[in-house]
């Protein structure tokens, strides 16, 4: 069996992993059983891989590869067993087949870069570890996990391709809507819930906002409940005020017209007593003018008295 060294992904400064140049092989021994086929693994005879449809083959596994976020390998020379046979491929042909593996690549839709894959021609050894003529296994290699796919799915011409535990597998337009839907849920599910939590959180508040408004709409309703019994209660001890003072002046003006009724009596008693003093002055002569201007002078000190009461009730 030939020697061979491990098959480990290294990590790149960007969390993604890269197979370095010294991770690969650097031959192969006949008849060599490589295990199963995998995702990231495709095996290939050769001869009837390569001489129809090589570079549309190609095309679909690159893209398989790179749509899966895989590191993948198509390796040709090993049969669907895993056991190596070998690809009789002389240096002419090594330069063939990068041309169509070139030409495949550029097939790809968006475009990947050179960085992007490899292809290496690893000679076949015997038993003794001599090199077997021409036979190689050729290794295709695609670094699907560094490549920025930008959430988009990659397509040559033939479609869109996706790989599979050991196998291709096209997408057709329910499967690619399926995927799209995925990787929208996957890159934006996080702002999704965040924003959802934010959602939450802003009802819980304006809840909390609107409970605050009912208290304070209580509290004010409340407030003009008491604003307008004050008011009322201000405004019935006015139009008592009022009624007791309508009704004192009501008295007042009673009082006022009974000491006018008098004081219009008692002028009526004075013009009396002037015209029977007139006759009388000529029959008494001095003494009874003497007395009547005695009743005179008495007659005008009640008169001015009820004049200062009148005086005073008015005010």
């Amino acid at each position: 069996m030939g020697r061979r060294k491990g098959r480990k992904w290294n990590q790149a400064s960007n969390g993604t992993h890269i197979m370095t140049q010294q991770q690969l092989r650097d031959c192969y021994s006949i008849n060599e059983h490589l295990g199963s086929e995998n995702r990231c693994t495709e095996y290939k005879n050769g001869p009837g891989f390569i001489r129809h449809g090589f570079r549309e083959n190609v095309a679909k596994y690159v893209c398989g590869f790179v749509n899966s976020q895989q590191n993948g390998k198509l390796l040709i020379g090993v049969n669907d067993d895993g056991i190596v046979t070998g690809y009789d491929c002389s240096h002419r042909d090594e330069d063939l087949v990068r041309r169509e593996v070139d030409e495949a690549v550029k097939d790809l839709e968006p475009q990947i870069f050179p960085q992007d894959y490899s292809v290496r021609f690893v000679p076949v050894i015997n038993e003794d570890g001599h090199q077997m003529g021409n036979l190689k296994v050729i290794e295709i290699i695609v670094n699907g996990e560094v490549i920025d796919k930008k959430d988009v799915l990659y397509q040559n011409k033939q479609g869109v391709f996706m790989r599979c535990d050991g196998s291709i597998q096209v997408l057709k337009g329910a499967a690619i809507q399926e995927w799209s839907r995925r990787k929208f849920q996957q890159r934006y599910q996080p702002e999704i819930d965040k924003l959802k939590k934010n959602e939450q959180n802003y009802v819980k508040d304006l809840q909390n906002k609107e409970s605050e408004i009912r208290q304070l709409n209580e509290k004010l309703e409340q407030k003009n409940a008491a604003a307008q019994q004050l008011a009322s209660n201000q405004e019935n001890e006015v139009h008592e005020d009022l009624r007791n003072k309508d009704q004192k002046i009501r008295e007042l003006e009673e009082e006022l017209e009974k000491k006018n009724e008098a004081i219009r009596k008692m002028e009526e008693t004075a013009s009396v007593f002037t015209h029977v003093n007139e006759e009388q002055n000529g029959a008494n002569g001095a003494e009874g003018n003497s007395e009547v201007i005695k009743t005179l002078g008495r007659l005008e000190d009640m008169l001015q008295k009820q004049q200062k009461s009148k005086i005073c009730v008015i005010s």
